[in-house]
């Protein structure tokens, strides 16, 4: 089982083949802002932790665990 990781970062791409609600997401501190180097089709999917009904920001808001 993998170790479950917590990061930010930003949404680049939110269409999910599979429909299972991933996203591709560009990590801060981890990827490029370049996107010549490291193209959107390129990055990981990502389950969403806070939920994307939620506009939350700086704690305010709720994770649906």
């Amino acid at each position: 089982m993998e170790q479950l990781i917590f990061w930010q970062g930003v949404v680049e791409h939110r269409i999910d083949p599979l429909m299972l609600g991933r996203c591709r997401v560009r990590v801060l501190g981890s990827h490029t802002d370049d996107k010549e180097l490291i193209p959107t089709e390129d990055l990981p999917w990502a389950y969403p932790c806070q939920s994307i009904t939620s506009a939350a920001m700086s704690g305010v808001g709720h994770t649906p665990m």
